[in-house]
């Protein structure tokens, strides 16, 4: 009786930890992909077609990156990490064009480019 009364409790502490570790492991995001870039611009103009607004990017080297890189727009909000990185009249933030950083990605559900969903900036 007393090994059962010792189980119990260290029972407990196991279902504990393995509750925290799922809640953490859900609150982590992953990525289709990582990129690094210099972003040059975001706007209709980087696209093919009228409407089309995606990123202008460069790789490090400065070549051109003709990959359809873009971000969920939804409730009149831009969907991507730093928030401010996009304007209200879809136009990027001045302060970041010509940085380099390092977009993270998820295939964009229609299967044509990404959808970028957190730029690190590494300068």
């Amino acid at each position: 009786m007393k090994n059962y009364f010792f189980l119990s409790p260290l029972a407990v502490l196991v279902l504990l930890w393995l509750t925290a570790s799922s809640v953490q492991a859900q609150d982590t995001v992953t990525y289709d992909t990582t990129v690094s870039v210099v972003i040059k611009d975001f706007s209709e103009d980087c696209g093919e077609d009228a409407g089309d607004a995606i990123f202008c990017l460069t790789d490090t080297a400065g070549n051109v990156i003709t990959e359809r890189y873009s971000c969920r727009y939804d409730n009149l909000t831009w969907r991507v990490q730093p928030q401010d990185l996009i304007g209200e009249n879809w136009v990027l933030n001045p302060k970041y064009k010509g940085r380099k950083a390092i977009l993270q990605c998820t295939k964009h559900p229609g299967g044509a480019g990404w959808i970028v969903e957190k730029v690190e900036f590494l300068d």
